[in-house]
């Protein structure tokens, strides 16, 4: 299994944008995330979860968290659950060690 978070990529987006503009990035993350999962909860048939699975693949890629992208490119409504305990690990991760990534 890929590694929860991409350090090299975050330290990447934390040259180009600096370190206060990272923690906010990642707040907004987290957010949109967190609505993006909640989609595949809600099951709104075939077109919105592969809408979902892309919005929330490319977000995870994009913002380094290549565990989050796997998951979600395969994710069912009935693995909203799975999704939802992925981005709770990353929000953990983030509090504890956000500094770590400077």
């Amino acid at each position: 299994m890929r590694p929860l978070i991409d350090e090299a990529r975050h330290r990447e987006i934390i040259e180009l944008v600096g370190a206060d503009a990272w923690r906010e990035l990642l707040d907004q993350f987290c957010l949109d995330a967190a609505w993006i999962v909640e989609g595949f909860a809600a099951d709104g048939g075939q077109e919105s979860l592969e809408r979902n699975r892309h919005a929330l693949t490319g977000l995870a890629d994009n913002f380094g968290f290549p565990r989050l992208a796997d998951l979600s490119r395969r994710a069912a409504p009935a693995e909203s659950g799975v999704l939802d305990s992925e981005l709770a690990l990353i929000r953990a991760q983030i509090a504890f060690s956000t500094g770590s990534f400077e």
